[in-house]
């Protein structure tokens, strides 16, 4: 964190009180239970430009005959879905518009074992083993 030029790092993890401080030039450092606040108003509503995160969940797994994947907010950018099996060979790959939820139907297509699935959306990916069953 930096404030007016000077840079601070504080830590708590469930100290009772302050146990440690020490002040460096511009740099400041703090250790225990910290109560002190700074709050900040950013007003980023002219920027168009900022990084996607892909904050997802994926259910059910181990799954039977689809996944479901529900994204925090609905991408910007479409997205990538890819299942490998184990051996590194894509058995599922397909493009959909940018969403906040998807639904992969895999079926019968692929057969019961062990998978990698791979997410990508602009810049980001996202990999998770999935466990396919009957």
């Amino acid at each position: 964190m930096s404030i007016g030029g000077k840079n601070s790092i504080l830590q708590s993890v469930g100290q009772s009180s302050i146990i440690g401080k020490k002040d460096i030039n511009t740099l400041s450092v703090q250790q225990g239970f910290l109560t002190n606040s700074i709050f900040y108003n950013i007003d980023n509503s002219k920027i168009d430009n900022f990084k996607e995160l892909l904050d997802l969940v994926i259910f059910p797994n181990p799954f039977i005959d689809y996944i479901n994947i529900n994204f925090s907010r609905k991408t910007i950018y479409n997205i990538f879905v890819e299942i490998f099996d184990m051996n590194g060979k894509i058995v599922f790959t397909k493009k959909y518009p940018a969403s906040e939820k998807i639904v992969v139907p895999i079926m019968k297509r692929i057969a019961m074992g062990n998978y990698m699935l791979t997410i990508r959306s602009g810049n980001n990916n996202y990999s998770k083993k999935i466990i396919k069953i009957e």
